[in-house]
């Protein structure tokens, strides 16, 4: 019999090249074909480096295969970088600054280029794997942390920064007020917190007040600075005045220099707290541990009258064995089992009890051992 070349074609349910799945998920494909040709072929599952994956059934005319998919459709940022530099760049005021980020994903992902403070979305591009932003004349608002967002179909984000800075002045953040006055007891310390923008950070700060037309500075022994960085060029100048005296209530100035010119001044005022004000702190103070002593009383009571109330149930629910009473009339003459001379004796003695209880008229009582009883 002449040989003979199948005449139908190949159907299958497989996904097609356009197609993205989803990583790690399984799927199942089907491929047939009604004529196989004489002799019968097979049908065969080939990748592209011409491995057979799984061949058709016995009678060679389907071919099913499940396939757990590994292609790698996670979206990642690749490289961001400033004017060719990542992590900390420093650029001149002017300068032209470019920023580029490239990914990489399946299907190509959302590239976002937004920053820590400021304007929040800088650029942004749909499916694609690059992403380029220009700014022509770099300036100090442009200073801040800068940050390249990938996403993909799956929601999966992931991101890379690069801190851009330059020289520019300190300035106070946008809800810092420009002077503040604050109250101090005598003898008290002012604690004052300064929010400031400064690129680079500061590394010199001064304490000056004014009198009579005359600059003078503080004595670095009554007062200490310190700065926090919060995020890349935001930060407080943490200040604290110590041991504030009569002399020490008017106004100063706090003189900020991080090496840039116009260093920055802020300018502040102390006011001493009035008597009345100390004594409305003092009643306060006192009504807070009278009210605390008060309900300790109150606790204590409370835990008295429980403990007394649960004595007196387990004294009902166990009772104590009755002593036996030897009633003195005039002698001390015992004669047991009988009555003589107005002596009346108990042979029932409680030995549990330890003591046996003898009283007379007059209320007075005399404890005997319960081993005496028999004598």
């Amino acid at each position: 019999m002449p040989s003979a070349l199948p005449t139908s074609a190949l159907q299958t349910d497989c996904p097609g090249e356009s197609d993205y799945l989803r990583v790690g998920q399984m799927y199942v494909c089907t491929c047939r074909r009604t004529s196989l040709g004489n002799p019968p072929g097979q049908v065969q599952w080939v990748t592209s480096d011409g491995q057979v994956m799984g061949v058709s059934a016995e009678d060679g005319s389907w071919s099913k295969l499940n396939i757990t998919y590994s292609l790698s459709s996670k979206s990642e940022v690749l490289s961001f970088t400033v004017n060719g530099q990542s992590g900390r760049v420093s650029t001149h005021l002017g300068d032209v600054t470019e920023f580029t980020c490239t990914a990489s994903g399946s299907p190509p992902p959302q590239v976002s280029i937004t920053r820590t403070r400021g304007v929040s979305v800088v650029a942004t591009e749909e499916s694609t794997t690059s992403i380029h932003h220009v700014i022509p004349s770099f300036t100090c608002d442009d200073v801040d942390e800068y940050i390249c967002q990938v996403q993909n179909g799956d929601g999966v984000r992931q991101a890379s920064s690069v801190v851009v800075g330059s020289s520019c002045p300190c300035k106070l953040q946008p809800n810092q007020p420009s002077s503040v006055n604050l109250t101090v007891s005598v003898g008290g310390n002012a604690l004052l917190t300064v929010h400031l923008f400064c690129s680079p950070k500061p590394d010199v700060f001064t304490l000056t007040f004014t009198l009579g037309g005359s600059q003078f500075e503080i004595n670095r022994q009554r007062y200490s600075v310190m700065y926090q960085e919060e995020t890349p060029f935001y930060g407080g100048a943490n200040l604290a005045m110590y041991d504030m005296q009569d002399g020490d209530f008017r106004q100063y100035t706090l003189t900020v220099d991080n090496g840039v010119e116009n260093s920055l001044k802020f300018f502040f005022s102390l006011t001493k707290k009035s008597s009345m004000e100390e004594d409305n702190g003092r009643v306060v103070g006192l009504a807070i541990g009278l009210t605390l002593t008060a309900l300790a009383i109150i606790i204590l009571s409370l835990f008295v009258l429980w403990f007394y109330k649960r004595r007196r149930r387990n004294n009902s629910e166990n009772p104590e064995p009755s002593r036996t009473q030897i009633n003195y009339i005039s002698s001390p003459i015992i004669a047991d089992g009988v009555s003589n001379g107005g002596y009346h004796v108990y042979e029932d003695v409680d030995a549990n009890n330890g003591y046996v209880s003898i009283d007379n008229s007059s209320g007075e009582s005399l404890y005997i051992s319960p081993r005496l009883s028999n004598v």
